[in-house]
C-alpha cells in the first residue's frame, strides 16, 4: 500500500500549481502594453547602433566612389595628354622655334616619330608653363621618355 500512496497525486498540488501560474500571470499583466525604462533604453541603443552603422557604410561607400571617379578622371586626362604629345605637331606646328606664342605642345613632326628639337624645347620649359600648355594646371605631372633599352631619354616635371 505504501507504493500507491507515493504515486498518488493529491489535489492540493494542482491548486498550488494553478496559484503559481496565476501569480506569474498577474505579475506580467501589470506591465501589459508598457515599456520599462530599461527596455526603452535598450531599443534606442540598438536603433542608434543600426543608424550609425548605415551612416558609416554610406560615407565609406561615397568616399570610395569619389576616389574611383577622381582616379578615372586623372587616368583619362593623362591618356589625352600623352596622345596629344605623340600624335600632334603642336600649335603652331613649329612652336619650338617661338616659345612665347605656343598654344599647344606636340612632340612629333610626323605621327609617332618624336622630333628631337621639340622634345628638347618641351623639357626646357618651366614646370608651371608646361602644366599650363598641357592643360593640367590643377595637377602635378612627371614626363619620362624611355628608349628601347629602358634608358631614360628625356625627363620633365616633378618627382
Amino acid at each position: 500500500m505504501l507504493p500507491t500512496l507515493l504515486t498518488m497525486r493529491f489535489p492540493w498540488e494542482e491548486v498550488i500549481t494553478l496559484l503559481l501560474t496565476e501569480m506569474e500571470m498577474l505579475q506580467y499583466k501589470k506591465y501589459k502594453g508598457q515599456l520599462t525604462s530599461i527596455e526603452f533604453l535598450a531599443s534606442i541603443g540598438i536603433l542608434l547602433a543600426i543608424l550609425f552603422f548605415f551612416i558609416f557604410t554610406w560615407n565609406s561607400t561615397n568616399t570610395r566612389i569619389e576616389e574611383k571617379q577622381t582616379k578615372e578622371l586623372i587616368e583619362s586626362l593623362a591618356l589625352d595628354v600623352s596622345d596629344n604629345l605623340v600624335k600632334s605637331n603642336g600649335i603652331p606646328s613649329d612652336w619650338e622655334k617661338n616659345l612665347p606664342n605656343v598654344n599647344s605642345i606636340g612632340l612629333v613632326s610626323q605621327p609617332h616619330v618624336i622630333d628631337q628639337k621639340k622634345l628638347a624645347a618641351f623639357t626646357s620649359l618651366s614646370y608651371t608653363t608646361a602644366k599650363t600648355l598641357l592643360g593640367i594646371s590643377a595637377y602635378e605631372y612627371k614626363f619620362r621618355l624611355k628608349g628601347l633599352n629602358n634608358s631614360v631619354v628625356a625627363e620633365s616635371g616633378s618627382n
